[in-house]
């Protein structure tokens, strides 16, 4: 444990002072944040960055899924990645049904950028909604 521990300080030392990411990896098995996963974090961070400093939208992943969250707020959710089995969902909390859709790849989240956006606005609170950029 005390080596897994020092190799886990290793590599987060090596990201260049990027912050670790909330249940990166747990040395029993559990929680692996993958690079779709971190993919698809930076897809939405810049689909957002119109509207709010990019960096508010923090990651938190579990065993299912990988939560994309304003301020790191558990309360504030704007989209979920489910890309651990073959089909990728995204899931959007805009208040539109239908509430997930079949991406292919992280890049399928470009299609999906005005729920993105207006996800984005339920949790900032805004009644405004952005219109899809073409």
């Amino acid at each position: 444990r005390l080596g897994a521990a020092l190799l886990a300080e290793q590599d987060q030392a090596n990201t260049d002072g990027a912050p670790a990411i909330d249940g990166e990896e747990d040395s029993d098995g559990g929680i692996i944040t993958t690079e779709e996963e971190l993919s698809g974090l930076l897809i939405i961070r810049a689909i957002c960055s119109e509207r709010i400093d990019p960096m508010r939208l923090l990651p938190k992943d579990t065993k299912s899924y990988f939560n994309v969250l304003l301020d790191g707020n558990t309360r504030k959710p704007v989209v979920r990645l489910r890309f651990d089995g073959n089909t990728k969902r995204v899931e959007f909390f805009d208040g539109v049904e239908p509430k997930s859709e079949v991406i292919e790849a992280p890049s399928g989240l470009y299609q999906h950028q005005e729920r993105i956006r207006n996800a984005l606005n339920a949790q900032l609170g805004s009644l405004e909604v952005i219109p899809e950029v073409t």
